[in-house]
């Protein structure tokens, strides 16, 4: 701020990389605004663009109360530039808004309007026309043309250019503290927050690399500071269409809600994880007031006689290396003093450990902060049953992860069989094709071992992709590993994104010539699941061995997610892979 100008009422924080011409247009919008401009800064923060970003930002001076602020380009840093855009915002009401967006001309007078009412709250501003996964049919060429007002006026009637968070508010009369998971739609693309409670949270966690994740973690801690979402549908924007890798900035996605689960060991964020992991973003909200509605009604179990029954039959009541999933508020006294307790009921799980002679972690026990193999058994017990038809599998594998033996209720055994049964029901041939087949196609023998639970033929289908993946590594053979790729896939191995079969075909070589010498993979499926009628989505868990040893190492364990696809001519193949470290 200049000496002797009035202070602005609100600062206006952009993070930017590369998109110039965008962050061209998204600013003439804002020297638009009929706010008066001398009552808002804006705040470029440029994460390392090598484009024309400085200048486009630059000559705006004239126009705009307007500060440029670059950072080194270390990859996508987009918490990091939000924060530093906002440790140079002078205003005490912060609004982020993307560089990919138009702002209507009244979005920043109904930021300050609502947050004009004396009660402080963090406001969620529409953002129409994103919907990168089903993109309004014309919408891009319409944007191109005419200002955001006229796009406006044009589609506001029409739900595919809608704000995709306008439906699913509906039934909550539009207000977003109704839902069980609100942060879900706490998304930094136009929303506003006093400075002080900004920062009296943390701002953004800079540790979030790449995209997604951080704003929903923000969220979360804004609603744990007490304070209530006020959504704004007058504070509005339209989103630019611009390309996306959508695999990659789910890879990305993926990897930042294991870190969201690390900051905050909570069943709803456990749920949150997983689900994100197997593309159902969407099902959170759902998901979460389900487990609620169980654990209600699992309050009363007791199943103290039950783990002290399953330690005797495991021979482990005088022993070490026990974990029990669902322990609820009773230990018996024969749960040896170094075992471990989960269970998603923070009320009872404080009850349980009370006595201090455990520990114990608030989880459901679908993603666990326990190391691999790091217990000799594991307990499931009944207060899992009602949870089990959704997450048995899910629930299964960490299990198996994390302890040499599985110990189940008989009531989830019962459950874990009948549906064991009937995923062994004679089925009609698979549209996906028999997995024999395809893998005799690619010159492999199949190993039936390697389905586990999944037996159905289009699951076994599916999962022929990972296991031609495993024989290429045990073969160093980089032109199978690439033909397993359609023609376009995406591949993310640490941090280097390949986007073709032949790029991928030229890193492998390289490896395996190098590095990967001799390395094999390791895995075994967690998950399958259809998004359509020819696209899937698996989530594997495994790891690399590498030359000489025999084992994984912990360090190379990883859980991986497979978005496979049925080509027209039948053919099965990777469209992405990504992976992200365990532990």
């Amino acid at each position: 701020m200049r000496a002797g100008e009035t202070p602005p009422r609100i600062s206006v924080v952009i993070p930017t990389y590369n998109r110039g011409e965008q962050l061209r247009r998204a600013l003439e919008q804002l020297t638009l605004q009929r706010l008066p401009g001398d009552e808002f800064e804006v705040v470029v923060s440029d994460d390392g663009s090598s484009d024309t970003t400085r200048q486009v930002a630059e000559s705006f001076a004239d126009r705009l109360r307007i500060v440029y602020h670059f950072q080194e380009d270390r990859g996508f840093r987009a918490a990091g530039a939000r924060n530093a855009g906002a440790r140079l915002a002078s205003a005490p009401i912060l609004a982020f808004l993307d560089s990919g967006v138009l702002a209507g001309p009244d979005c920043l007078a109904h930021h300050l309007a609502a947050h004009a009412t004396g009660e402080r709250v963090a406001v969620v501003g529409h953002t129409h026309g994103y919907n990168p996964e089903n993109p309004m049919p014309g919408l891009a060429e319409v944007i191109d043309r005419l200002p955001p007002e006229e796009v406006y006026a044009r589609f506001h009637d029409r739900p595919a250019f809608l704000d995709l968070r306008v439906a699913l508010l509906a039934e909550h009369d539009g207000d977003l503290n109704r839902r069980a998971v609100p942060w879900q739609f706490f998304w930094t693309g136009n929303c506003s927050i006093r400075a002080d409670d900004f920062w009296a949270v943390g701002g953004f966690d800079e540790d979030f690399h790449g995209w997604g994740g951080e704003d929903l973690e923000l969220g979360f801690r804004i609603v744990r500071h007490g304070l209530p979402f006020r959504v704004v549908p007058g504070a509005w924007v339209v989103n630019m269409p611009h390309d996306r890798d959508l695999a990659a900035n789910w890879a990305h996605f993926t990897r930042n809600m294991g870190l969201f689960l690390d900051r905050h060991r909570e069943p709803v964020v456990e749920l949150g994880a997983v689900l994100i992991a197997g593309w159902r973003f969407w099902d959170w909200d759902e998901e979460y007031r389900a487990l609620e509605a169980w654990r209600h009604r699992a309050r009363d179990t007791d199943v103290s006689d039950e783990v002290a029954e399953a330690l005797r039959r495991t021979g482990r009541d005088d022993g070490d290396g026990v974990v029990v999933v669902g322990a609820g508020g009773r230990l018996p006294a024969s749960l040896p003093p170094s075992a471990v307790v989960l269970d998603f009921d923070r009320e009872l799980l404080d009850r349980a450990l009370a006595g201090g002679r455990h520990t114990g972690h608030h989880a459901i026990g679908l993603r666990t902060p326990l190391a691999d193999r790091s217990a000799d058994t594991v307990i499931i017990t009944s207060r899992l049953a009602g949870l089990w038809e959704g997450w048995g599998g899910e629930l299964l594998a960490e299990a198996r992860r994390v302890g040499r033996e599985v110990h189940m209720s008989r009531q989830l055994r019962s459950r874990q069989l009948r549906q064991e049964r009937v995923s062994r029901m004679p089925a009609e041939v698979s549209p996906w094709g028999r997995s024999s087949e395809i893998l005799a196609v690619a010159g492999l023998d199949e190993d039936v071992s390697y389905y586990r639970q999944f037996t159905a033929e289009d699951e076994k289908a599916v999962l022929t992709v990972p296991m031609r993946i495993q024989a290429a590594w045990a073969s160093n053979d980089p032109d199978a590993f690439a033909n397993a790729f359609a023609e376009r896939g995406s591949l993310l191995m640490r941090d280097t994104q390949l986007t073709s079969r032949e790029e991928i075909r030229a890193y492998m070589s390289a490896g395996f010539d190098g590095p990967l010498r001799g390395a094999r993979v390791k895995g075994w499926p967690l998950s399958v699941d259809f998004l359509s009628e020819d696209v899937a989505m698996a989530v594997t868990e495994g790891g690399i061995i590498r030359r000489g040893e025999t084992e994984i190492a912990p360090e190379n364990r990883i859980r991986a997610t497979w978005v496979v696809v049925r080509q027209p001519d039948g053919e099965v193949l990777l469209l992405s892979h990504h992976s992200s470290p365990i532990g």
